[in-house]
């Protein structure tokens, strides 16, 4: 064999790596370390695929309807979903690319997801706010806006952003 001394996987057991000495198999052996993914980096990448998710979800509730009265709703478009829209794909460019290539493409832009995510955020709580305290007379019942799924969803999105991608992004990715 060609083999330099150290750890290389065992012959007979692809699970443990054997000790050459450079002459000969040692009775030394060890977990093969390429086969086990630290628990870290297995956290690390669910918390990538959750953001991913995340901005899926923004994008989606802001497209979705904001609020409806009676028959009538109003999409997430017609006022600051075109925003959230935007952003929302933005953070899904950067955390695709972190995912796929592995390393900060733009390492200065590297906590620009978790602001998105706040961004959004507080996009979502003015206009639930806003919604909430409109208010109309009809047939001398008082009756208000009801948000719709698509605030809901931007709502939830942008916290499930903000919690995730700031976990991930706390962490240098492996080149």
């Amino acid at each position: 064999m060609n083999l330099t001394a150290g750890w290389h996987p065992d012959p007979h057991n692809p699970g443990l790596e054997r000790w050459w000495d450079g002459q000969q198999w040692g009775e030394q052996t060890r977990p093969n370390a390429a086969l086990h993914t630290p628990p870290t980096d297995r956290r690390y990448t669910a918390n990538l695929i959750a953001a991913l998710v995340a901005s899926g979800g923004i994008v989606i509730g802001s497209l979705g309807p904001w609020a409806s009265f009676f028959a009538f709703s109003k999409s997430g478009v017609d006022g600051d979903g075109i925003i959230t829209l935007i952003l929302g794909v933005v953070a899904a460019v950067s955390l695709f690319l972190r995912f796929s290539q592995g390393a900060d493409v733009w390492a200065a832009l590297r906590w620009g997801t978790p602001v998105v995510g706040v961004i959004c955020l507080v996009i979502a709580i003015v206009d639930i706010m806003n919604l909430t305290s409109v208010t109309g007379e009809f047939f001398g019942e008082t009756v208000g806006v009801q948000i719709g799924w698509g605030l809901w969803l931007l709502l939830i999105s942008s916290a499930a952003l903000c919690l995730t991608s700031s976990s991930i992004m706390k962490r240098p990715p492996k080149a």
